[in-house]
C-alpha cells in the first residue's frame, strides 16, 4: 500500500514539475492561460486573423524587433498566437485568437514582457513573461488592458465584448 502511495506522489510531483517549468519557459505559457483577458468578436476565426495581420502590416511599429518571436498557429490547440511590440514602453505582448464557433472568435491577452538592449542586441528582460490578471498589480493590469484595447482592439474597427477571464466569478475577479 505504501508503495502505491509513493508511486502516485512521485508521478504527481513529476507532472507538477513539468507544468511549472512549461509555464516559465514558454512565452505562451505552455498552454492557454486561464488568466487571459478575453474579448469576444462576432467574426469567424480566419477573418479575425486577417484583420489582425492587416493591422500589423498597416502599423509596422507594432511588429516585434526580436526575430525569433513571430506569430504562429498551434494546430494541436487550434490557437493563433500573435506578438505585438509597444515601443514607448519597451514591452512585448502576446495574445491568442481562438474560434468559438463558425461565426465568432475570441482574443485572449495573455502576457507581457519588457525588452532590454544589451550591446546592440535586443533581449527579453530577465524574469520573463508576466501573466495578465495574475502577475501584475491591479493598476498595472488595468493599464495594460486599456492600452491593448485603445491601441489595438479599437483600431480593428470591429465590435467586441470584454469577457473578463476564466478566473472570474459573476463578474468578480478571483485572486
Amino acid at each position: 500500500m505504501n508503495r502505491i502511495i509513493l508511486r502516485v506522489l512521485a508521478i504527481f510531483s513529476c507532472v507538477l514539475f513539468v507544468c511549472i517549468i512549461g509555464k516559465y519557459v514558454s512565452p505562451n505559457g505552455g498552454s492557454v492561460s486561464l488568466y487571459a483577458e478575453e474579448y469576444k468578436f462576432n467574426i469567424p476565426f480566419n477573418q479575425l486573423i486577417d484583420k489582425v495581420e492587416k493591422f500589423k502590416v498597416e502599423n509596422p511599429e507594432y511588429n516585434v524587433p526580436i526575430k525569433w518571436l513571430h506569430d504562429e498557429f498551434d494546430e494541436y490547440k487550434h490557437y493563433y498566437f500573435v506578438y505585438l511590440f509597444f515601443a514607448e514602453k519597451n514591452e512585448v505582448a502576446i495574445f491568442w485568437i481562438n474560434s468559438d464557433d463558425e461565426t465568432s472568435s475570441t482574443i485572449g491577452l495573455i502576457k507581457i514582457c519588457k525588452i532590454i538592449y544589451v550591446k546592440d542586441t535586443i533581449k527579453l528582460q530577465d524574469g520573463g513573461w508576466l501573466n495578465v490578471n495574475e502577475d501584475l498589480s491591479k493598476f498595472e493590469n488595468k493599464q495594460v488592458k486599456i492600452e491593448f484595447e485603445e491601441k489595438i482592439l479599437n483600431r480593428l474597427d470591429l465590435k467586441y465584448k470584454d469577457e473578463g477571464n476564466e478566473m472570474s466569478l459573476f463578474g468578480i475577479q478571483l485572486p
